[in-house]
């Protein structure tokens, strides 16, 4: 549909491979994959013992690099203020081929690091300015909303033990979740007027506020009342809830229709 769209490829740490650098720039795709922090650099030394040894990367002197103020930076569901971001870049031989790998590190208003090991990134884009460098970053650091997404759908909707067993409820749930995780900023003038996201909000206990957190609480129990209705159609359920029902609770009148 939209045949000029660049494409890039971003990955966690758990895919650091050459096999996989390999195949991208076969491919001629983009990519930035978050590398591990044992990565060595084309860079020797001799050590203590008189060998030759490759400097790891987190450890290698960078020439080209900047710093750069965040007013504000999220990072792990917390919010700082006054940081400090350094950026620094260098290439990296693997099998004949040229890559380039970002280190980042931030630091808080009191000089305490706010990553406990600098974040590496290779990427086969050419980092060559300040630009592609930030770019490279917030590429890699938009991942994290679909991180988000995992942790909701494991965590609040039971990913791996889906209840509800009709596909097309369990795919237009996630659809959902993937598309207020993604677009919400983007479009939210939209969302928040749409009666659906509305209604989410208010069984989510937004009261008046339509946010993603509210929408997505609307959604968990949206899921549980698909749940129950599932385990409604099993048999004797209805016999097995109205005696859970008097037994827990019997102060409250409850009635099935």
């Amino acid at each position: 549909m939209n045949p000029d769209a660049t494409i890039v490829h971003i990955y966690d740490r758990g895919h650091d491979g050459i096999d996989l650098f390999d195949y991208h720039r076969k491919q001629e795709d983009l990519f930035v994959i978050r590398s591990r922090t044992n990565r060595n650099s084309n860079e020797l030394i001799i050590n203590e013992k008189g060998k030759e040894v490759f400097v790891k990367l987190t450890q290698k002197q960078f020439l080209n690099g900047f710093e750069k103020q965040y007013d504000k930076i999220g990072f792990k569901g917390r919010v700082y203020t006054n940081v400090t971001g350094v950026f620094e870049w260098t290439t990296l031989e693997l099998r004949g081929n040229t890559y380039h790998v970002l280190r980042v590190k931030m630091y808080r208003s009191n000089g305490h690091k706010l990553f406990k090991q600098p974040m590496l990134l290779i990427t086969n884009m050419e980092i060559n300015n300040h630009f592609v460098a930030e770019l490279t970053f917030e590429l890699y650091m938009n991942r994290s909303k679909i991180e988000s997404v995992f942790k909701f759908c494991k965590n609040e909707l039971g990913w791996e033990k889906f209840q509800v067993q009709k596909f097309e409820t369990i795919k237009n749930l996630i659809v959902f979740i993937y598309f207020i995780a993604g677009y919400f900023h983007e479009i939210e003038d939209e969302i928040v007027g749409h009666p659906a996201s509305q209604w989410l909000a208010k069984i989510g206990n937004g009261k008046g506020k339509v946010t993603p957190y509210y929408i997505l609480k609307g959604i968990k129990k949206l899921y549980g009342f698909l749940e129950i209705q599932q385990i409604m159609q099993e048999q004797d359920a209805q016999n097995n809830i109205e005696e859970a029902v008097k037994l827990f609770f019997p102060n409250i009148d409850f009635q099935f229709e």
